[in-house]
């Protein structure tokens, strides 16, 4: 199964605009369908939490669940998990807890690709704008798998 693995920390504070993840990511097949999943390894401040989004070529759609910290949570216990889609041009992007170090996030759904050409990837912010960074760890990683041809969608 290909994958994708982060080779470094990345870091953003004060700050929530989105922005494309500087490794996880891929170039999909035009007409396709592909199983993905992401494993994130994140260290975020408490009131920062971290936002979520996904880079995506032209006429395509990431349905997806998600599974990780509740929102302004105070200790990996208090889980949350969401089922979410996202379009080219945005979505809702989905929000998980700022625990301090070590916070795990896992995000699972279907790439339907139509006949554009382009990356499909991780997109993240801090949910609030705070001093504090907030960072996607090395070792966090992608797979993706070809399903089938998307006849459309």
């Amino acid at each position: 199964m290909p994958h994708v693995l982060k080779l470094m920390d990345e870091f953003v504070n004060n700050s929530t605009t989105l922005q494309a993840d500087d490794h996880l990511r891929f170039i999909p097949e035009p007409w396709s369908v592909y199983e993905v999943t992401f494993k994130i390894k994140y260290d975020s401040p408490t009131g920062a939490d971290l936002k979520i989004g996904f880079t995506l070529p032209d006429s395509c759609r990431f349905d997806f669940f998600a599974h990780g910290p509740n929102v302004s949570a105070s200790a990996d216990t208090a889980l949350r998990t969401g089922t979410f889609e996202w379009s080219a041009g945005g979505g809702s992007s989905a929000t998980f807890g700022g625990l301090g170090p070590n916070a795990s996030l896992w995000i699972r759904g279907l790439l339907f690709v139509e006949d554009t050409i382009g990356d499909f990837g991780l997109q993240w912010a801090q949910a609030t704008a705070t001093v504090g960074n907030s960072r996607v760890r090395y070792m966090s990683y992608m797979t993706y798998q070809y399903l089938e041809g998307n006849p459309g969608y």
